[in-house]
């Protein structure tokens, strides 16, 4: 049971889901015959945690939203004349000496 990334769901969510259906795969046994597989303590704790992320999801106490990409900001006022390098015009007050 992959999740597709053109769901609805948030990016965290889908992650955890898939990790824990490779938990599954992983410790499934289809050959009695053959030695049983266990987790690793990293991956057991990585379990727990998409476990978490789960729970927190459905029961609506985290929403995981993905943030939107960054825009690019536009100038806001005219560009100098020498150029967007140009060094900016220091604050000096001559008339005070």
């Amino acid at each position: 049971m992959y999740i597709e990334t053109n769901t609805s769901l948030p990016l965290r969510v889908q992650a955890a889901m898939n990790y824990l259906q490779y938990c599954s795969a992983t410790t499934h046994q289809c050959d009695p015959t053959a030695p049983e597989k266990k987790l690793t303590n990293a991956e057991n704790a990585v379990k727990n945690s998409a476990l978490t992320v789960l729970r927190l999801y459905l029961e609506c106490e985290m929403d995981y939203v993905d943030p939107k990409p960054a825009e690019k900001a536009e100038p806001k006022g005219e560009e100098s004349p020498m150029g967007k390098d140009a060094p900016e015009a220091a604050d000096t007050d001559e008339s005070a000496d």
